[in-house]
């Protein structure tokens, strides 16, 4: 991994808008209420630049909350109120941390009380062919532990090459195993230690 410790390096691969032009799609899964977590930078660019936006958020009250707090977003928003998971159907998906706003596939507080509801899922790839996404400039991910689902979909079952992803990297057990595929497939991985850490990743054509 290559470390993210200089405050001016850290600015500079964290200036989404270098990257990204108008009319650009973005893909956010784990979009939360668009304000909690918020992925440093990505909702002000959303709200003031002229994207195609799908936003993904499972907890049917977050997702209320994140359709009202981009409500004057002048990009083009596309909502979805579903989970990306290793299936297509329906999976229990779990409530956690502060007054219940994370949530995952993955029960990873292990409790008993631990609330659950049912949602619909999708695979990435069916996700990708449902809303005819072919092409996907950056990808966003705050998932609790299907980001190596995700990323494996990404390059295993479509053509789709987004310049920049980032994910936060804690509750994944092959973390070697991602690097390595994105590092294979033309990613500079660079860790940022916002948080619980990240992963941020840009295409090679992108940087010198």
């Amino acid at each position: 991994f290559q470390e993210l410790v200089m405050t001016n390096m850290l600015s500079e691969i964290l200036d989404y808008k270098k990257y990204l032009s108008s009319g650009d799609t973005i893909l956010q899964i784990g979009a939360n209420d668009g304000i909690t977590c918020e992925d440093y930078g990505l909702r002000e660019l959303i709200l003031n630049k002229e994207f195609l936006v799908h936003l993904v958020e499972p907890v049917p009250q977050q997702f209320e909350n994140l359709k009202l707090n981009y409500a004057n977003s002048q990009s083009q928003l596309i909502f979805h109120n579903i989970a990306i998971w290793d299936r297509t159907g329906n999976c229990d998906l779990v409530l956690h941390g502060p007054n219940n706003t994370e949530s995952s596939v993955v029960n990873h507080e292990n409790k008993d009380n631990a609330i659950r509801i049912n949602v619909p899922v999708v695979t990435f790839s069916d996700f990708i062919s449902n809303n005819n996404l072919n092409n996907i400039d950056a990808l966003f991910l705050d998932v609790e532990g299907v980001e190596d689902i995700i990323i494996k979909d990404l390059f295993l079952q479509t053509m789709i090459s987004p310049k920049i992803i980032r994910f936060e990297y804690v509750h994944l057990t092959n973390l070697l195993d991602v690097k390595n595929m994105l590092s294979e497939n033309n990613y500079h991985v660079f860790f940022c230690n916002f948080g619980a850490g990240d992963l941020i990743c840009i295409h090679q054509d992108l940087l010198p």
